[in-house]
Parts: structure tokens; sequence; C-alpha cells
């Protein structure tokens, strides 16, 4: 059930670590990222991290905010950038045909959405047009999530622990 969500240490501490973030009194400012992106987030929690929801004009978007694994590329002296690139090659590796990496019309798309390269706050990002919208979730809960993406995560934790500190 989806839920509101908030902003995870692991993207304050990636934007510490790339001295992006001035704050305000301490604070994080809410009008930028990675604050803005959680004023009213809604998604989903799981053991991995987020699965953010939002809409964008005709198109439902999903941010895949994968916490422990970047808790793990902190670790490993390496950013959410370095983490975005191996999940992108990882699901390009298993599935070719749902990666994009230029926007394009949304209901082109031979399945109805894409991954496509991470945000601001995520490692990856699907898009899908609102006419798609059911099939994508049912896609994404009965096929993606459960049986693509332990693989996908396993493959990246691999990598990234390969990664010398």
């Amino acid at each position: 059930m989806k839920q509101a969500l908030s902003l995870p240490q692991s993207l304050c501490n990636d934007y510490a670590l790339r001295s992006k973030v001035s704050t305000v009194n301490g604070h994080l400012p809410p009008n930028k990222p990675p604050l803005a992106q959680y004023s009213n987030a809604q998604g989903f929690s799981y053991a991995w991290g987020q699965l953010l929801e939002r809409r964008m004009d005709n198109q439902v978007l999903w941010d895949f905010c994968l916490e422990a694994l970047l808790d793990r590329c902190h670790h490993h002296g390496l950013l959410l950038s370095h983490l975005q690139v191996a999940v992108l090659s990882e699901l390009e590796a298993v599935l070719p045909e749902l990666i994009g990496y230029e926007w394009e019309a949304s209901q082109a798309y031979r399945y109805g959405w894409r991954f496509y390269p991470g945000t601001v706050i995520s490692a990856v990002t699907l898009r899908c047009h609102f006419s798609r919208e059911q099939a994508a979730r049912r896609w994404l809960s009965e096929t993606f999530l459960p049986l693509w993406l332990p693989g996908i995560l396993y493959k990246v934790q691999c990598h990234v622990d390969s990664q010398r500190p």
C-alpha cells in the first residue's frame, strides 16, 4: 500500500559527501534537492530502500532509491552516480528492450514502460504512459520486483564490493 515517504539518511550522506548542499542553520533547504524531491513524496518501502511514485504530465514515474546499496557504495568511497551506472548496466544486461537513455514519447514504448538513468535521488527511474499504468503496476509487483530485482541487486552489490575502499 502506498504511503508517505521521508528522506533516507543515505541520500543526505551522499549529498554531504558530494558537498552539493549548503545548509541553513544546519538544516537542508526545503526547495532544493534532495529535500525538495521528498516534499509530499509517496511510494513504497522495502528492505532494499524506497520506490517513490510520482506523476509528470501524462506519465507515471517510479524512482528506485536503493538505500542499502547506496550505504554500501559510501563504505567503498563511491557515490550515487556510480550506483546509477552499475544498476543501469545490470538492467541493460538482463532487460535490454526496456532501457532508454533519451526520453521519448512514452506511448510509443513497445511494452508501455522503460527504465531510464536515475534522478538526483534514485538509482534508476521507470517511466510509463498513464494509459499503461495498470499493466506496469502488475508487471512491477508480479514480475520485476520478485523475479528480476533480487538478482540485479545481488550483481550490483558484488560489483560495489569489488571496488577498493
